[in-house]
């Protein structure tokens, strides 16, 4: 999809989203350390929603996995991707 400049759709970026958070939670001990990785990760994938910023900056401040998984889960209930980003 990276290749072909395609943007996937909610379900597959949920999917995607939901696979490396529980990985991680397998692989790293605490908190902390997973919080670390997932904000890293939705730097890069935030932008590719309508409206991210305020879910961002909940998500970049979240210092408990259920704050992050609100904000998540809110980020992807309350915005669509981003369709100005798709090059089709």
């Amino acid at each position: 999809m990276i290749r072909d400049h395609q943007t996937p759709d909610k379900k597959i970026l949920k999917a995607f989203h939901n696979q490396i958070y529980e990985d991680y939670q397998k692989l790293l001990s605490g908190e902390k350390n997973v919080l670390f990785r997932m904000k890293e990760l939705w730097s890069y994938m935030a932008p590719t929603f309508t409206n991210y910023e305020k879910y961002a900056k909940k998500i970049k401040k979240s210092q408990h996995l259920s704050e992050y998984e609100s904000a998540v889960n809110n980020l992807f209930a309350e915005q669509e991707l981003n369709v100005s980003l798709r090059k089709e």
